[in-house]
């Protein structure tokens, strides 16, 4: 899994047929410290998160296994807004 910040939305108005309906999300992989990386993902976002937000990303087939993202053309999913991290 990836701890994350959400940048902001990212749409297009001609989607695959199976994703009608998918909220994305362009989101910065945090570093152990919490500071933003260069690296960046877009995510199918089921759970509202927004700008600012610090989200957990699954990748790869793991972010096939909720009900909204089988059988999709989906390599990433947020599944839980962070409200804190202890370190």
């Amino acid at each position: 899994m990836i701890i994350g910040k959400v940048l902001g939305p990212v749409w297009g108005s001609n989607k695959e047929e199976t994703l009608a309906g998918a909220k994305f999300l362009l989101i910065c992989e945090l570093d152990k410290h919490l500071k933003e990386t260069n690296k960046c993902i877009v995510a199918v976002d089921n759970l509202g998160a927004v700008k600012g937000d610090l989200v957990l990303v699954t990748t790869g087939n793991s972010a096939l296994q909720t009900d909204q993202t089988k059988f999709k053309p989906i390599d990433a999913v947020t599944v839980v807004i962070l409200d804190g991290i202890d370190i």
